[in-house]
């Protein structure tokens, strides 16, 4: 491809009048700048294809911005190529994340952000967007960090309440044995088996207390509850001498045990929590424009969330909710330097 021909397509792709749509705009300037022989037009043409794609969500974003930071011999252009960047490699999803594996890939993704935004300085260092771009990814860094903290450690929590709860199924259906035995035999039952169901179900109000202090969901609490108050009327059922009515309860709350146990482990199929990033915080600066007719806007996280959330991630909400206001005063610093254009 000549260079004018890459030029005349170049402006004309770019002309805010054009009747493609941006997807198909995307691709014809990428293709300019595969096939372009000069790597100034190419590396223009590579920028404002990933900057269209970035606006627009379309996946392609980080390769043509790479290629464009790779391609162009401009310093604004590659500044501004690496600047688009951390907003590409920003993770996205605006609800916080339920579980530490989830956490972790958003913490890889911001620290790559931070990385590309710190990156621009090395170009620029008087690009302040980007160093304060820098700065507040790296506390949502911090922030994320502690986050996945919290995570690992509830699910540590919940793993060992699992087990636990397990356990006492299995107990609770080898006192509901017993009791059915005796009731066939047509014995009452004896104390020993009063006492053992005592230290199940105190065993179970302790598992409960667990629970709650580990943010289980509302599946868990609930068979909990259930298991419980079967627990309960096994008990009332022991002390009259009534073993079928016991074994019957006893059975029912061994079920609920294991219920509880499923869910905890994260096995049930159960319906689910609000999940996915909860980092909720500060909105970084806009990206850098397209040339021409770049659309302001920003490309962050931070709606708010729906209900049902995991309570790990309510004191970052709160957070996002406090620091809303500030983030049209953030949209108002972060003009962006357009690159000029070499036609």
């Amino acid at each position: 491809m000549s260079d004018e021909t890459a030029r005349h397509r170049i402006a004309a792709l770019l002309d805010p009048d054009h009747s493609d749509a941006q997807s198909d705009r995307v691709g014809s300037l990428a293709e300019i700048a595969e096939r372009s022989g000069d790597r100034s037009l190419a590396g223009v043409a590579a920028f404002n294809a990933g900057t269209l794609a970035l606006e627009t969500g379309d996946g392609r974003a980080e390769e043509l911005l790479r290629r464009a930071e790779t391609l162009s011999p401009d310093p604004a252009l590659r500044a501004a190529a690496r600047y688009n960047l951390g907003h590409a490699a920003l993770p996205a999803g605006d609800a916080p994340p339920t579980d530490s594996e989830e956490a972790g890939r958003r913490l890889e993704a911001l620290r790559r952000a931070a990385e590309h935004f710190r990156s621009v300085l090395d170009i620029d260092p008087r690009h302040a967007d980007a160093a304060a771009n820098t700065e507040r990814i790296r506390r949502r860094i911090r922030e994320m960090e502690s986050l996945r903290s919290d995570l690992e450690a509830r699910e540590r929590a919940m793993e060992e309440l699992a087990e636990e709860l397990s356990e006492l199924a299995e107990e609770q259906d080898r006192q509901a044995d017993e009791s059915d035995s005796r009731a066939r035999r047509g014995e009452a039952p004896d104390e020993g088996d009063t006492e053992a169901q005592r230290s199940v179900s105190e065993r179970t109000g302790e598992a409960d207390e667990r629970a709650e202090q580990a943010g289980a969901d509302e599946g868990t609490r609930g068979a909990l509850e259930r298991a419980r108050e079967a627990q309960r009327r096994a008990q009332e059922a022991l002390e009259e001498g009534d073993a079928e009515e016991a074994g019957a309860h006893q059975r029912e709350a061994a079920e609920a045990l294991r219920e509880a146990a499923e869910r905890a482990a994260g096995r049930a199929d159960a319906p689910g929590e609000a999940g996915d990033d909860g980092e909720a915080g500060e909105e970084t600066e806009g990206n850098e424009g397209s040339e021409p007719g770049d659309a302001e806007g920003e490309t962050g996280e931070g709606e708010e969330p729906g209900p049902g959330i995991d309570p790990l991630a309510e004191a970052l909400l709160d957070k996002e909710r406090r620091e809303r206001e500030q983030r049209a005063q953030y949209l108002q610093r972060g003009q962006r330097q357009r690159v000029e254009r070499d036609w």
